[in-house]
């Protein structure tokens, strides 16, 4: 099973069921230049291996300020995922309450 892909310039698939868990959304890292959004999250259960992903990427994920969440069946995962990103990668409530009121989140 790859580890992370990269699929262009600035894009890597990091997660999805061929690369973190069966049961993962594909993961996007978008490498924005001053910083780094995540598209989806994974399911829950393997934020060490795309966190992991990340890094082997070369990308360090304390540059991720965006992450964009696609509605799905396992929505209350996600939210739950992405209370553990924000703790475990230090992004503050001033920036997570900025990206809820510009509905980025």
């Amino acid at each position: 099973m790859p580890q992370w892909d990269r699929i262009a310039e600035g894009v890597c698939l990091v997660g999805g069921p061929e690369i973190s868990r069966a049961d993962d959304a594909t993961v996007f890292l978008i490498d924005g230049g001053d910083a780094l959004a995540l598209i989806d999250s994974g399911a829950g259960r393997s934020v060490r291996r795309i966190e992991s992903n990340i890094r082997e990427a070369g990308y360090d994920p304390a540059f991720l300020l965006l992450l964009l969440l696609l509605l799905s069946a396992v929505f209350i995962l996600l939210i739950l995922h992405l209370t553990y990103l924000q703790h475990r990668l230090n992004i503050s409530d001033e920036t997570m309450n900025y990206h809820r009121r510009e509905g980025l989140l």
